[in-house]
């Protein structure tokens, strides 16, 4: 661009400022870009271990992400990569394309690309947009499996040379954590493929000491007097996979740039959950940027490649001063202009938040999702790895065992341990841990569930109960009845709900597995010595659940006493208000209740009936949430006329747009993510209420 600054334009999704060197990531499309090899095999076992294993190492990665994504964001943010896992273990879907290789001859990466797309059209033509909408995530999976494919000794990869062909000996490319950006050959998928350069919106003379022939290296590298952090990378994509959303290197990446994307799609949303700048619809940006400078205004949708000295000295100001205002409130309360305290706690899923949390200026902690400690000893793919890669085992089914009574929770022992070093940690600042907040809808191992072999539920699919595919054939040809005993018979009836959401979870699940439910009370009495610990109840519709739990819990004290001369330090029992029968029952309910806390996900799901992942259903959810805000106000009323304090552990409680309304309702606490809590007092600190 010969030291012109160039600006570009896009669609804002996540607001902000970002400074760094443009990095471009490549896309693998194979159903525009890859036409698979026809050729047969004579040596269809070899090609089977090898889908076999693509599609492991891709699992395997999946499920990397899922925790991750649960670790860092939380179970909404992390439940795509539970859906993917669900849909590669599809068993039609894996028998249609093993018997592409066994049956037909064909090589691994015609089975993947054909089997892979039968599946996307067949959930496509479905008229639920729920479950069509699943056809985008086969196509994501059907790359996520190529990609290890063509990774393989065989020499191929993705990309594509000048005739057209796939170019041999390369690997896959693409921005991993831990990869090093000025290392990273990405694949070209903003080439000339028909592509001009766009008209310029604006061309300014650049400043010349910035640039070396258009290059911005001499001010990125190693400069600490930029103002701005020099190893900081834009990633620039025509667009970007879930899976490549989530592997986005977080502690490098300072915004995403793409030509297309989505602003409701799975990555547009896990990318503002990194909190990043993100422009979506810039259709001018081309590889020609590729190692230039650049900026973006996530505020107004302009991105600047190589600035000039003036537009680089005003952005790197302006992420100065947002830093400093943050800093400017560390230490300090939350307290509106007109001395309305606020307190703000943490969200965590893992002990080793703490830290994040103190550094943060956390109060306490608000929520640990202790059902976190299940998901992270739960393997999803292991139990199925030996079977699958023995080449003598291809026409054996795989099943998982059940998760109840298998050692996939954790011991009493391993719970204290994660109990203790949270209290520890965080004392003398208070803790709530909620009891597990598991069902049918959050477990990992979703084999065991009533889902059938098209990874969507089994009522949705027929109303006559019968499972089948007319794209796979009889292999799919099950009844609901007998994939329910397949799965593991009667006794594990609550795996395999036909509406989750609705079923056995949160206290219900506790009440139905009493056994699990005491030694999570007996791990957490026997920590409770070590700081202030708060035990919240999920999911609480009705004022018999919360006074059986506080019976079983004091039961539990009583044992700890008798048998092992252990006693408990003082212990709130409180309830999580996510429920509308539990707001329109809250004046009985806070008269057992030490605390409420409002979990706002669930309690707009089930006040305006609408899936809270289904898109289409979102439709119906006001805006401005009027009813649900009317329900917190119940909620609040008769906590603070039985004087006791109500706090918001959803997402809601870090939106500012609602932040005002919470206190005018009376809410004492806000807990949100640890990335969030300064943002939230600096907010706070400015209101006028």
């Amino acid at each position: 661009m010969g030291g012109y600054m160039k600006i570009l334009t896009g669609e804002t999704i996540n607001t902000g400022i970002a400074i760094g060197k443009i990095k471009i990531m490549g896309n693998l499309h194979p159903r525009e870009e890859y036409a698979p090899d026809d050729r047969m095999t004579d040596d269809p076992v070899s090609e089977i271990e090898r889908f076999r294993n693509a599609r492991i190492r891709v699992l395997s990665e999946i499920h990397e992400l899922f925790e991750t994504m649960m670790s860092e964001f939380g179970l909404h943010d992390a439940q795509i990569f539970e859906m993917h896992e669900m849909l590669l273990n599809d068993g039609g879907l894996i028998a249609s394309c093993e018997s592409m290789i066994l049956e037909e001859g064909h090589l691994a990466e015609y089975a993947v690309v054909h089997g892979f797309n039968d599946k996307a059209d067949f959930l496509a033509a479905i008229p639920d947009p729920l479950i069509s909408s699943r056809s985008a995530d086969i196509l994501e999976l059907r790359d996520e499996v190529l990609r290890e494919l063509l990774a393989e000794e065989r020499g191929y990869s993705g990309r594509k040379t000048a005739d057209g062909q796939i170019a041999a000996g390369a690997g896959t490319e693409d921005i991993r954590k831990g990869s090093d950006p000025a290392e990273v050959n990405s694949t070209d998928i903003l080439s000339n493929d028909g592509l001009t350069e766009p008209g310029r919106t604006e061309d300014k003379p650049g400043d010349e000491s910035l640039t070396d022939s258009g290059n911005s290296e001499d001010i990125t590298d190693g400069n600490s007097s930029t103002g701005y952090d020099t190893d900081r990378i834009i990633v620039a994509a025509d667009d970007l996979t879930t899976v490549e959303a989530a592997r986005l290197d977080r502690s490098r990446t300072a915004g995403v740039v793409l030509r297309q994307g989505s602003p409701n799609s799975h990555a547009s949303i896990l990318i503002r959950g990194m909190g990043i700048p993100v422009i979506i619809r810039c259709a001018d940006i081309t590889t020609s940027a590729d190692g230039q400078l650049a900026v973006i205004d996530g505020d107004s949708g302009w991105v600047y490649i190589n600035p000039n000295e003036n537009t680089l000295e005003k952005y790197t100001a302006r992420i100065k001063e947002t830093g400093s205002a943050l800093n400017s409130v560390k230490g300090e309360s939350a307290v509106t202009r007109r001395g309305k305290r606020v307190i703000l706690y943490a969200n965590i899923n893992d002990p080793s938040e703490t830290t994040s949390a103190i550094d943060n200026d956390a109060e306490g902690i608000g929520l640990y999702r202790s059902e976190f400690l299940i998901l992270k000893k739960c393997d999803a793919v292991s139990d199925c790895n030996e079977a699958e890669k023995d080449p003598a085992l291809i026409n054996t089914p795989c099943e998982k065992d059940d998760i109840i009574g298998n050692n996939s929770f954790p011991s009493e022992h391993e719970q204290y341990e994660a109990y203790k070093q949270i209290l520890e940690t965080m004392s003398p600042r208070p803790v709530i841990i909620r009891a597990f907040d598991i069902g049918a809808d959050k477990m990992p191992d979703t084999d065991i569930r009533e889902t059938d072999t098209n990874g969507f539920k089994a009522e949705q699919r027929a109303a006559d109960g019968v499972i089948s595919d007319t794209n796979q054939g009889t292999t799919n040809g099950i009844t609901t009845d007998k994939a329910q005993e397949a799965a593991g018979g009667s006794g594990d009836q609550m795996y395999r709900e036909s509406n989750p959401a609705l079923g056995v979870r949160g206290v219900r699940f506790l009440l139905e597995h009493e056994d699990i439910f005491r030694s999570q009370l007996r791990a957490l009495l026997r920590a409770s010595v070590y700081g202030e610990l708060s035990i919240m109840i999920p999911m609480i519709s009705r004022l018999e659940e919360l006074t059986e739990c506080r019976r079983i819990l004091e039961e539990c004290k009583q044992e700890l006493i008798e048998t092992d001369g252990v006693s408990a330090g003082a212990v709130g029992l409180g309830i999580m208000i996510e429920t509308p029968s539990a707001a329109l029952m809250a004046e009985e309910l806070a008269k057992e209740a030490d605390f409420f806390s409002i979990g706002t996900n669930d309690l707009i799901q089930y006040t305006y009936a609408a899936d809270r992942l289904n898109s289409s259903a979102q439709k119906a959810v006001d805006p401005d949430l009027c009813a649900v805000i009317r329900l917190m106000e119940t909620a609040v009323r008769a906590a603070h006329k039985n004087h006791i304090p109500v706090g918001i552990c959803g997402e809601l409680a870090s939106n500012t747009a609602f932040t005002a309304r919470f206190l005018e309702i009376g809410v004492d606490e806000l807990s949100v993510n640890p990335s969030k809590i300064l943002e939230m007092k600096k907010h706070i600190r400015g209101l006028d209420i």
